[in-house]
C-alpha cells in the first residue's frame, strides 16, 4: 500500500504540473513561431531593410518577440522544475519509508531481509516513470543558462555600439562618382565606370536587357550593396559611409521581389518604427491604397507576411510602394514598380510619382514599362559596354525608328490604361 499511495501522490503532482505548464508552453511555442516567421521575412527582405535603415528596429522587434517567447518558456520551466524537485524528494522519502517499514516487519518476524531489498527495488522501478514524466527540468535549466549567456552577450554588444549624430535632411541631389557596381563577392563589375549627377525633381528610368545591371545599380544606390569602386553621394554625403538607420529615413526602396515582413500592415508601411497611425494612413491615402487596406479583415491591423493572411502579388506590391514612400524620402528607388499591377493602379502610380517629382524628390526606377518611361525626364540605357543617358523623347524617337509597329501598339495600350 505504501507504493500505491506514493504513486497516487506522484500522479496528482504530475497532473498539477501539466495544468501549470501547459498554457505557458503553448503560448511560448506560438510566440517562438511568430519570431521565426519574422526572422524569415527579414532574410527575404534584406536589401530593402538595409537600404531603408530598418535593420536596428527590425532586430529590436524580433528580439522583443524572442524575449517574450523565452519568458514564457522560463515560466513553464520554473514550474516544471519545482514539481520535478518535489516528486524526486517524495520518491526518496518513499524509498526510505519502504526500507524502514521492511526493517520493522523483519524485527516483528513478519518478513525476511530479502523482501526488504526486493520491495525497495520494485518501489523504485514503479515510481521512476512517474518521476521522469514530471520534469526534464535539468535540460530546461541548461536552456535557461544558455539564454542568459546569449542575453549577456547581446547586452555587451549593445554597450560596444557607439551612438551617431543624426544628420539633417539632405538636399535632393545625387551624385555618382566614378561608380562601378557588382554583385557582392564578384571580382568583375557589371557596368563600366560612370559619372552622373541628379538634381531635385529628377525622374530617371533605367532600361536594359536581362542581367544588364539595373537591379544591381539600384541595390548599390540604396546602400544595400557596397560599390565595386567609386561612390554614391546623397546631399553631398557618401551614402555608404552614412549610418544606416539615419540614412534610411531619407531613402525609399522597392526591391524587385517585394515581400512583406511578419507583422501588421501598419507596421510594414511604417517600417516597424513608432510612427503615428495618422502618418501611416496619410501615406496610404497618398498612394491610393487606403480603401484596399480597409477591405482587409482587420484593416491596418491585419497580420501579413510569412504566417499572416494571404495577399495577392498586386496587394503586396502596392503596400511595398507605400512603405517606400513613407516618411517622404529624398530619394525614391523602385525596381519594376508596375509588376503585378493592373492598368488602373499603374495610372494611379503614375500620378503619385508625378507628385513626388513635383515635391522635389529624386526618383530612380528600373522598368520595362513604357507608361513609366514616358513620364521620366531621362532614360539611362545600361549595357555591359557603356551607359548612355538621353531624354525620354529621344528614347521614344529611337524606338519608333527601330520598332514602329510595336511603339504604335504600346501607345494605344497605354492610352487605354489612362
Amino acid at each position: 500500500w505504501l507504493g500505491v499511495v506514493g504513486a497516487i501522490i506522484l500522479l496528482i503532482i504530475a497532473v498539477f504540473s501539466e495544468i501549470q505548464t501547459r498554457d505557458n508552453v503553448m503560448q511560448a511555442q506560438s510566440a517562438e513561431n511568430s519570431a521565426q516567421n519574422f526572422a524569415t521575412g527579414l532574410a527575404r527582405q534584406q536589401s530593402a531593410i538595409v537600404s531603408m535603415g530598418m535593420a536596428d528596429v527590425a532586430f529590436r522587434n524580433w528580439a522583443q518577440q524572442k524575449a517574450f517567447a523565452s519568458g514564457l518558456y522560463l515560466q513553464g520551466s520554473e514550474a516544471s522544475g519545482i514539481y520535478g524537485s518535489t516528486t524526486r524528494g517524495i520518491r526518496i522519502i518513499l524509498t526510505i519509508g519502504a526500507l524502514g517499514l521492511g526493517a520493522w516487519l523483519v524485527l516483528q518476524q513478519q518478513s525476511s531481509p530479502g523482501v526488504i531489498i526486493a520491495g525497495t527495488i520494485l518501489l523504485g522501478r514503479a515510481l521512476a516513470p512517474i518521476d521522469q514524466s514530471v520534469g526534464m527540468w535539468r535540460q530546461i535549466i541548461r536552456v535557461r543558462q544558455a539564454w542568459a549567456e546569449l542575453q549577456e552577450r547581446h547586452q555587451s554588444d549593445e554597450a560596444q555600439e557607439h551612438a551617431t549624430t543624426p544628420m539633417p535632411r539632405p538636399d535632393a541631389k545625387v551624385q555618382f562618382e566614378n561608380l562601378e557596381v557588382a554583385c557582392p563577392g564578384s571580382e568583375k563589375p557589371l557596368l563600366p565606370k560612370f559619372n552622373l549627377s541628379l538634381q531635385a525633381g529628377s525622374m530617371i528610368a533605367l532600361v536594359g536587357g536581362i542581367g544588364s545591371g539595373k537591379t544591381s545599380l539600384l541595390q548599390t544606390t540604396a546602400g544595400a550593396w557596397p560599390p565595386f569602386s567609386g561612390a554614391v553621394h546623397l546631399g553631398g554625403r557618401d551614402l555608404h559611409r552614412w549610418d544606416m538607420v539615419d540614412r534610411g529615413r531619407y531613402v525609399g526602396y522597392l526591391p524587385q521581389d517585394s515581400e512583406l515582413l511578419f507583422g501588421t500592415v501598419a507596421q510594414n508601411i511604417g517600417r516597424f518604427s513608432n510612427a503615428p497611425t495618422e502618418a501611416v494612413i496619410e501615406t496610404a491615402r497618398f498612394v491610393g491604397c487606403h480603401e484596399m487596406i480597409m477591405s482587409l479583415p482587420d484593416g491596418y491591423d491585419t497580420v501579413v507576411g510569412p504566417g499572416g493572411i494571404h495577399l495577392s502579388a498586386g496587394q503586396k506590391q502596392i503596400i511595398g510602394i507605400t512603405r517606400a514612400l513613407f516618411g517622404q524620402p529624398v530619394m525614391l528607388l523602385l525596381d519594376e514598380p508596375t509588376a503585378n499591377l493592373d492598368a488602373a493602379t499603374v495610372q494611379q502610380l503614375k500620378n503619385v510619382l508625378t507628385q513626388v517629382k513635383a515635391s522635389g524628390a529624386i526618383v530612380i526606377m528600373a522598368t520595362h514599362d513604357l507608361r513609366l518611361v514616358e513620364i521620366s525626364d531621362n532614360v539611362v540605357m545600361l549595357t555591359p559596354e557603356n551607359i548612355k543617358m538621353l531624354s525620354s523623347a529621344d528614347y521614344f524617337a529611337g524606338l519608333r525608328k527601330a520598332h514602329p509597329a510595336f511603339i504604335k501598339q504600346g501607345s494605344a495600350q497605354s492610352g487605354d490604361g489612362q
